[in-house]
């Protein structure tokens, strides 16, 4: 958890953000631990929110979202790393492409104790726009994904347009992906990797069924 919060706030050229939180009603609360490991500076960048009850992925998703007032959102997972540019260039390339409703990344997948790492690239569909190339993706292979959840960068006004995520059990991020895209939203991925994704945790994902 620590070396994801890490990488959140030792960002390259890019510090106006906020760093969010949820807890989804974990044993022990994080607001302890967080101020044994972080500054006075940081803490001020830092907001939690811990669930009242276990709402799931789909639930804490929404949560962050409703609690967040910016332009753009970065998600992440808490045993994943974010490279230190990688808020700088994909709020980067948002401004410059405004239409595009959800954007990802390559990753570098990493083995269990970060021992090991490769590059997995996600361009295939390296963007993708509504209309004649939604047909070409369906139906999607279990092992497809047309973005790595943890790359994710979406417009706070995607979830205005498209919805939030729904409260499935499993594939919250891919039903979201297919609904943008059979609205008529653009989905893009960027070439370079800028997160590294834990593989067991990717693996799971790939096993995971609507």
């Amino acid at each position: 958890l620590f070396s994801c919060i890490d990488s959140c706030l030792l960002q390259e050229k890019f510090d106006d953000f906020d760093l969010v939180i949820v807890d989804d009603h974990s044993p022990s609360p994080i607001e302890s631990l967080l101020l044994t490991k972080y500054t006075d500076s940081q803490l001020r960048r830092i907001k939690v929110i811990r669930n009242s009850d276990n709402l799931g992925l789909g639930g804490s998703l929404n949560a962050g979202i409703q609690a967040i007032d910016a332009q753009y959102i970065a998600r992440i997972d808490d045993d994943d790393i974010n490279s230190p540019q990688r808020l700088h260039k994909q709020t980067e390339f948002l401004d410059s492409n405004s239409d595009v409703s959800v954007l990802g990344s390559s990753v570098w997948a990493a083995s269990k104790h970060y021992d090991y790492f490769h590059v997995i690239n996600n361009f295939d569909l390296p963007i993708l726009r509504p209309h004649s190339e939604f047909s070409s993706v369906l139906p999607l292979k279990p092992e497809s994904t047309l973005v790595f959840h943890p790359t994710a960068m979406i417009p706070l006004k995607t979830f205005d347009h498209f919805g939030m995520y729904r409260q499935f059990r499993r594939c919250q991020d891919k039903e979201l992906w297919l609904r943008i895209l059979s609205m008529n939203g653009t989905i893009a991925n960027l070439v370079e990797p800028l997160v590294v994704y834990h593989t067991a945790s990717y693996k799971r994902s790939l096993s995971k069924q609507l």
